[in-house]
């Protein structure tokens, strides 16, 4: 997307959401850093593997957040994200898990049943404490 120019209002214009949104949704995604390439085994299935080299699509999305899992005291959860925006296909993924309990321990979380529309992951925390709570962090890379 290309920059979008501030446009000049006086007093007494209105300034809408509309141009509001415009002007965010246009400068934000003109100043991430961009997906020029990538290498799989298909050049819409971004999860299939392989090592052919793609020229990436015009639209690629780049969506990250956070998630909770909070349970019973257990040594393994599961937590769902759904996407604010659905991609095309099934993106990239990668997550991430942290707790910052007492008992600090070493997190693995898995990740599964990956759609485009959102990702399944598995926790599992390796030592003898049980825990009620786990904070996840995510990235999703792939095609609008």
């Amino acid at each position: 997307m290309a920059y979008t120019a501030v446009p000049t209002v006086t007093t007494g214009e209105l300034w809408t959401a509309a141009n509001q949104n415009t002007y965010l949704r246009d400068n934000m995604a003109a100043t991430l850093p961009a997906v020029l390439s990538r290498q799989g085994g298909s050049a819409t299935l971004w999860t299939n593997t392989g090592t052919t080299d793609y020229d990436a699509p015009n639209d690629v999305l780049v969506q990250c957040g956070s998630a909770a899992w909070a349970g019973a005291a257990a040594l393994t959860g599961q937590v769902t994200v759904t996407y604010p925006t659905a991609f095309s296909y099934k993106p990239l993924v990668w997550g991430m898990a942290n707790f910052d309990g007492v008992n600090k321990e070493e997190i693995n979380i898995t990740l599964a049943n990956s759609l485009s529309s959102a990702v399944s992951g598995v926790l599992n925390w390796k030592g003898l404490n049980n825990q009620t709570a786990v904070d996840i962090y995510w990235l999703a890379i792939g095609p609008v």
